[in-house]
């Protein structure tokens, strides 16, 4: 491990690993027929940082905790069963006594598959693609020499191998049928010996090149001597032979990313490399420079399950409340309609009412959800959820799917706080188990949900934790909070991180290889993006672990840098987060 790398994991209350890292500086692309000024390497303006990561956390204690519970109530409801059965048997006619004695030892019988921990709960919080185990290797077609030494060359290490050739050449093509016989000829002995080993493609065959034909044989030069034209003949040449090359190079450096990202998509990351066009370049910008590193530990084959989820078609379903923490994080079931977000807030009491909100005591759940399954499965790994539920904590239904998992929100939390007295605003709270974890981390928090009965849980939620009085809930959307404070004239303190955890559109994401920004979000991705862009640089992003890679990158511009986090729970990925600003590493 890298020195860097032991330095960063110590600093984290977990587990903490670089996978890969990746530099890139571009150069301004002008087109040689509208500037006469190449760039220079002094040119360059622009460049991008990105690293990623993986955070290695366990919470099989906690399964642990959560599962006795469930083995005991499975014994009681087993013995209750026993007793309805020989109170039937009484009744039944004796002579099938054998039979029945049979059925019943069948009852007492341990099912092999069910005797383990694991066999009966699920396994994760979302989808997971397989993770491939299988080495691609190099292979493809063996290069030419000429094209390995192209790659290994600058711009001016081409340029003074090929100017003598390429001057002449094109000086020839324009003038040739002015010289005598010998003198072309003499020219042409001189090019043949003279031809550099490796040439770019549009610089072998200059005759069928437009580009360097007619350089100084128009209007322009016509009262121009020989000697003039000459001058500006190798001006044009050199400046548009360094724009092809810093193509050229832009080209070969593209296919570096594309191997890098390839690399990338190995350990579980979902990207795109020919979509990656803030990374690649574009008609603007074009790749000057990059360099990368892995990190041996990181790539180390992962075990990843993929776990299938049945979609659920009823239109109310695939749609989530626009305001929970990290939608589907723990299941695919469908949000239920807290019938909050239309109600008069004049008319909503945030304060816990023990009779009207015993519904929402998650300690009660396994009375009020007793024929639901849905529910029954995240009761049964509730300390996953809140290791303090049994205290008071409260949750609506969509709550039970769409909480942080402590151990994670911990995690993040101790990535964001860096120090006591940060200022963190939680965009999406929902029922407060991220900002929990901030305050326990000595933050500021400002926790803001457009649902106020899911703010009333995170509410009653901090209270339970003892972090209260460091939390102020504010029930509005977010965006006309971030417009509000950032509006002229206001004096309002620095925002120092932002964390946002948006619904990721209901249990439909579960059903996508990867997923999207762009139609994936409600309200979209980018736009939640730069409405938190402008009250901090800092940002946190929680979102699916199948995200594609190009839009975080994307969402850094240039001149930033992002890291992009894997958090695997019990050596399975759940999620990504993307840092941006300072928390990046």
């Amino acid at each position: 491990m890298e020195e860097g790398q032991e330095a960063n994991q110590e600093s984290y209350l977990f587990p903490w690993f670089q996978l890969a890292t990746l530099s890139l500086d571009y150069r301004p692309l002008l087109d040689s027929r509208s500037s006469p000024t190449p760039c220079t390497s002094s040119d360059l303006s622009d460049y991008l940082e990105v690293c990623f990561s993986r955070a290695i956390l366990k919470d099989m204690d906690l399964m642990k905790k959560s599962e006795a519970d469930r083995f005991l109530n499975d014994a009681k409801e087993l013995k209750e069963d026993v007793n309805n059965l020989e109170r039937d048997v009484k009744t039944m006619d004796l002579s099938n006594r054998e039979q029945q004695v049979a059925t019943h030892a069948d009852l007492l019988e341990v099912d092999d598959s069910e005797s383990d921990v694991w066999a009966s709960l699920p396994k994760q919080f979302g989808a997971m693609d397989n993770c491939s185990r299988k080495s691609t290797g190099v292979g493809g077609k063996k290069r030419k020499i000429s094209t390995v030494v192209l790659e290994e060359m600058s711009t001016e290490e081409y340029w003074e191998t090929a100017k003598a050739f390429l001057v002449q050449k094109t000086w020839l093509i324009d003038y040739g049928n002015l010289a005598t016989e010998e003198k072309r000829a003499e020219l042409e002995k001189f090019l043949t010996q003279n031809r550099p080993f490796a040439l770019l493609e549009e610089h072998k065959n200059l005759e069928e090149n437009p580009n360097y034909r007619g350089l100084t044989t128009g209007e322009k030069y016509e009262k121009a001597s020989m000697d003039e034209r000459y001058a500006a003949h190798c001006d044009l040449v050199k400046t548009r032979v360094k724009l092809d090359f810093s193509i050229y190079k832009s080209g070969v450096l593209r296919n570096k990313c594309n191997g890098f990202f390839k690399k990338i998509q190995k350990i579980g990351f979902t990207t795109d490399p020919e979509k990656l066009n803030i990374v690649m370049g574009n008609t603007l910008n074009a790749l000057n420079d990059m360099s990368f590193e892995y990190y041996g530990n990181g790539f180390e084959t992962t075990c990843v399950l993929n776990m299938k989820r049945k979609e659920n078609t009823d239109s109310a379903a695939t749609m989530s409340s626009t305001n929970s923490e990290s939608t589907d994080l723990n299941s695919s079931a469908e949000p239920m309609d807290s019938g909050s977000t239309e109600q008069n807030l004049d008319q909503i009491s945030f304060a816990f009412d023990p009779e009207k909100d015993a519904h929402l005591v998650a300690s009660n759940a396994a009375q009020y959800y007793k024929n639901d399954q849905e529910i029954r499965k995240y009761y049964y790994q509730r300390y996953r959820l809140f290791t303090k539920i049994d205290s008071g904590v409260l949750l609506d239904r969509e709550g039970w799917f769409s909480v942080t998992p402590e151990r994670l929100a911990e995690h993040i939390a101790d990535r964001v706080v860096r120090q006591p007295g940060m200022i963190v605003v939680d965009a999406f709270a929902g029922v407060g188990g991220n900002s929990i974890q901030f305050a326990l981390k000595g933050a500021k928090v400002i926790a803001i949900d457009l649902d106020p009965v899911r703010l009333k849980c995170a509410k009653r939620n901090a209270e339970v934790y003892g972090v209260a009085d460091r939390i102020d809930f504010i029930c509005t959307n977010f965006f006309h909070f971030a417009s509000l404070w950032t509006k002229d004239g206001s004096e309002r303190p620095a925002i120092d991180a932002v964390f946002l955890s948006p619904p990721w559109g209901g249990p439909s994401y579960l059903q996508s290889k990867e997923f999207d920004l762009n139609v994936g979000l409600v309200p979209n991705g980018y736009d939640i993006y730069n409405a938190a862009a402008k009250i901090s640089p800092n940002i946190a992003y929680f979102l699916p672990r199948h995200t594609k890679v190009e839009q975080l990158i994307e969402l850094s511009g240039l001149h930033g840098k992002c890291e992009i986090e894997q958090g695997l729970l019990n050596k399975k990925i759940k999620v990504v987060t993307a840092y941006y600003g300072s928390l990046a590493a």
